[in-house]
């Protein structure tokens, strides 16, 4: 999903390979003006979201609800990390343009979790449907991984070249 979305960061490789808990990876070359001013959109934040759900809708969609596996659980937690930052920290909700701390109210701290159980419902649907529109680009990465099992960022972008293909 990577090179699906807009406003995202580069593709810098894509291994097979394990890594640590990991059962392969995906590398991103950050947008250098981000770093330097730490700043990020909304839209970045929900495309970050997305990305990180790729691997997990990708699962569902190729094996079905049945057969996902944990290898996204660090994924999860780091989809779980951003979303709660971006309604708690940043306001990025319907709730309130102020940073939401733990001395909150119980019915407070209930809509915050509305919130961030929606902006993910919301990426992980978006992450599904990328797959599925794309699932011949999926096919045909996934075989060239299994061939070589890494690719450079100027591999994906060759392969997607191919393509007619849907962003989000």
């Amino acid at each position: 999903t990577g090179c699906l979305v807009g406003n995202f960061d580069d593709i810098g490789k894509v291994t097979i390979l394990p890594r640590g808990g990991a059962g392969g990876i995906t590398q991103f070359v950050p947008d250098s003006d981000s770093i330097d001013l730490g700043m990020y959109t909304q839209e970045y934040l929900n495309n970050q979201l997305v990305v990180a759900l790729g691997g997990r809708a990708a699962e569902e969609v190729v094996f079905g609800k049945e057969k996902i596996t944990t290898g996204a659980s660090s994924d999860l937690q780091r989809v779980t990390q951003i979303a709660t930052q971006m309604v708690r920290s940043y306001g990025f909700s319907s709730i309130a343009p102020y940073r939401i701390d733990d001395n909150t109210s119980l019915a407070t701290m209930d809509k915050v979790d509305g919130e961030i159980q929606m902006i993910v419902n919301k990426a992980y649907n978006t992450a599904k449907t990328l797959v599925r529109e794309n699932k011949k680009l999926l096919d045909t990465i996934a075989s060239e991984l299994i061939k070589r099992e890494t690719l450079e960022g100027s591999d994906i972008l060759a392969l997607v070249a191919n393509y007619s293909f849907t962003k989000a």
